[in-house]
């Protein structure tokens, strides 16, 4: 369903959207995103050890699709505590966030795609298999994120509120990062009816 109302792609019947279910498939997926910092975001491989993991992955949900047994994009949900309380003062999520949503709240992040793959809207249509495998299979209900000022038009169709939070990150260079929260159902809806307008889009222009 996917595959046929977000991508666009020659080849879309070959991509497999998944969850990382076993220690061979995380790593499979830390190896693709170490390969991709090192060409696209050398700053964060800093916060990697040998294997390519951080102090978060071991216990977060990871997501990614391929083309047949080729990764092309990854992204991570992880649970509270959030690897963004580093930066962010903890009593600045709760004008947000409040107390009892916490241990249902996610925090998505490590988002990155291969920089060539061949289809359009292969991080929105990941995102959207993320978030309803999420909401069928586990009792999260919240989610929470940040990026870039200059990426965030990249996510409008998912994200659900923006919050007047903004900070940075030393370590990362000279960007300023806006932070969103919301509710993973309502974030659903808004990112399939962005799918239908795609899709209608593609069959007017056909």
């Amino acid at each position: 369903m996917l595959k046929n109302a977000v991508l666009k792609g020659q080849n879309r019947q070959n991509l497999q959207f998944k969850c990382a279910e076993t220690p061979a498939d995380l790593q499979r997926i830390l190896d693709f995103r170490l390969a991709e910092y090192q060409k696209q975001l050398p700053y964060m491989l800093e916060t990697l050890n040998e294997q390519g993991q951080d102090n978060y992955d071991a216990s977060a949900y990871h997501f990614y699709v391929q083309d047949r047994e080729r990764i092309l994009a990854v992204v991570r949900f992880n649970r509270y505590p959030f690897e963004s309380m580093q930066w962010i003062e903890p009593q600045k999520f709760s004008p947000h966030i409040a107390a009892q949503q916490l241990d249902q709240t996610v925090e998505i992040s490590r988002l990155i795609t291969a920089q060539q793959h061949g289809y359009k809207r292969l991080m929105p249509s990941l995102l959207l298999f993320s978030s309803l495998y999420l909401w069928r299979h586990t009792d999260c209900r919240y989610y929470m994120a940040y990026c870039k000022e200059q990426n965030k038009d990249k996510f409008k169709g998912f994200r659900s509120m923006q919050t007047q939070l903004n900070f940075s990150i030393q370590c990362r260079g000279e960007h300023a990062y806006s932070f969103y929260f919301g509710e993973i159902k309502q974030a659903l809806l808004q990112g399939l009816k962005t799918a239908f307008k795609f899709n209608q889009a593609k069959k007017d222009h056909a």
